[in-house]
């Protein structure tokens, strides 16, 4: 895995609390909302880098499509 931004590992903790908390990964929107992002399309280019960086798998054409990969 390449090193995380401040950001990214922001987002992937984020993502690993709310998966703990609720039983499922967030969705895009759920992201948006919690670092009050202005498009859902934020929240999605940082989990497209997570990927590319190896730190979360994306399923597509699922919602709540995000896998932990690795810390």
């Amino acid at each position: 895995m390449k090193k995380l931004t401040t950001r990214q590992r922001e987002i992937l903790e984020f993502i690993l609390l709310f998966t703990n908390k609720n039983h499922r990964p967030p969705t895009r929107q759920e992201i948006c909302d919690y670092f009050e992002f202005a498009s859902p399309w934020a929240a999605e280019c940082h989990l497209n880098a997570l990927h590319k960086k190896k730190a979360i798998n994306l399923v597509r054409g699922k919602a709540r499509g995000i896998e932990v990969i690795a810390l």
